[in-house]
């Protein structure tokens, strides 16, 4: 089977070698082989090269991916009825990226700090996909952690697996080691960050959760990490790419059977 993958990330180079390991032949031009295109994983696009007229003359069989949703990308799939899937929007991928982005955020806890995980109080904010992975993993480094939640289901979640509710963003009387927002909203405001210990390191993991400048006045080894897979992870990350965009291949294929290919 035949694919063309557009790079701009280094996670691209393990996607491609992930799926030329299970049979796939990676060109550097369309034709009408091609069973998929992986477009760039960030916004920017060639849209002189990809212009109408190579969407036009795609075949309504190729299936079109790139990593987050690119507007241009999506009118073009739009206007010409073709399959386009942005692999970040997948709940599985977003599943499987939740343990790099934990280790990830772990990492920097370790090299950017002089106490161990283990004893520290730690405030998990969020506990959806990487929160739950991150708090759990915290914990079982032998951390003391709490998280905050909008979902009163979620903080029944986190009691089983030995996570403390924080109901109240309250800091007044309440000093963190660690505070980790996973949530993509502003979770701390500059006037409850004032209230926050300058002991606190804080780090986000979302371009919103609050702001940094502000939290770097507290601590400066206060962080925003974005992207995390693509820096601590980048094999495990690119791998998780080429095996989504390898399944969703085989599933619409005539024949799940790749040597009938």
């Amino acid at each position: 089977m035949y694919g063309l993958i557009i790079k701009d990330d280094k996670r691209y180079d393990y996607t491609q070698k992930y799926l030329e390991k299970n049979g796939f032949i990676i060109q550097n031009k369309y034709d009408k082989k091609i069973k998929f295109i992986l477009f760039p994983f960030k916004e920017n696009i060639d849209n002189i090269i990809y212009d109408k007229k190579f969407f036009s003359n795609l075949s309504k069989d190729t299936l079109i991916f790139s990593g987050i949703e690119n507007k241009y990308i999506k009118l073009m799939c739009d206007e010409n009825n073709l399959n386009y899937e942005p692999i970040m929007n997948s709940d599985y991928v977003a599943i499987l990226n939740a343990v790099p982005t934990a280790e990830g955020v772990i990492s920097y806890l370790i090299q950017n700090r002089k106490k161990t995980i283990m004893d520290s109080k730690i405030l998990v904010i969020g506990y959806g996909r990487c929160g739950k992975v991150l708090a759990q993993k915290l914990a079982l480094l032998g951390a003391k952690v709490y998280t905050n939640t909008l979902k009163q289901s979620d903080y029944a979640k986190a009691i089983t697996n030995k996570i403390i509710p924080f109901y109240e963003m309250n800091f007044w009387n309440n000093d963190f080691d660690i505070i980790i927002n996973t949530a993509c909203a502003q979770t701390i405001d500059n006037k409850n960050l004032e209230y926050i210990s300058d002991k606190t390191l804080l780090i986000d993991i979302t371009p919103v959760g609050f702001e940094i400048d502000a939290a770097r006045k507290k601590n400066p080894y206060s962080n925003r990490l974005l992207a995390i897979p693509s820096k601590f992870a980048l094999q495990s990350a690119g791998e998780i790419l080429g095996k989504y965009i390898y399944e969703r291949v085989i599933e619409c294929l005539p024949t799940k059977k790749l040597d009938s290919v």
